[in-house]
């Protein structure tokens, strides 16, 4: 991903533009960001902290990449509700350090624990097929869960607004409803913080 990317950014000389592959949470990789004193205005995550053992201690790292003038840090991740484990559940491939997600609390300590202020939460749902989400049916156990073998299906999760049910009251849709996966609401949110100014 990170070498199509580079070379996309190359092909249309976008030479501003570089990714790097990194785990943040290695000593190694985090000494090499800054030994080149590279520092960030924003920090930006997707449905990364789940998968991370030792969330507070990341957190700290990232912080530290922050310009000290403002630096931002934005999180995007699990809601911890009764039904958020069904998401990823015991079949996910990738490892889980918080398969249930984080409630607002735990993730505003954390992010006062490691230097950041003005922290803001906003909660959030978004709509994802099943054969997508590794939703499973409510009756079955959470330990019986297997893996989806459609996780790659092209359907996109669709953020919830509004007016979404207004529009799936229509008559009108109702063969599109009928074609399309059935969908369930998964809980997100959204929380930032900024790094505090010396002058503040």
């Amino acid at each position: 991903m990170v070498q199509s990317y580079n070379s996309k950014c190359t092909h249309l000389q976008l030479s501003h533009l570089h990714a790097e592959c990194l785990d943040l949470t290695q000593d190694m990789d985090l000494e090499k960001l800054k030994s080149r004193q590279l520092k960030f205005d924003i920090i930006f995550t997707h449905m990364v902290l789940h998968h991370i053992e030792n969330v507070p201690n990341l957190l700290i790292r990232l912080t530290s990449l922050l310009k000290p003038e403002n630096g931002i840090l934005i999180i995007t991740d699990i809601q911890k509700t009764d039904y958020s484990y069904m998401f990823h559940g015991s079949g996910h491939a990738h490892h889980l350090g918080y398969p249930g997600g984080f409630d607002r609390e735990q993730l505003e300590n954390w992010f006062g624990d490691a230097g950041l202020i003005d922290i803001q939460y906003r909660p959030s749902v978004v709509e994802i097929p099943r054969d997508v989400s590794h939703f499973k049916n409510e009756n079955e156990s959470h330990h019986s869960h297997e893996p989806s073998h459609h996780h790659h299906s092209q359907a996109a999760p669709t953020i919830i607004s509004e007016n979404s049910h207004d529009h799936h009251n229509n008559n009108n849709d109702h063969h599109s409803k009928i074609s399309q996966p059935e969908m369930k609401q998964f809980p997100i949110f959204i929380i930032t913080g900024r790094l505090q100014s010396p002058n503040e």
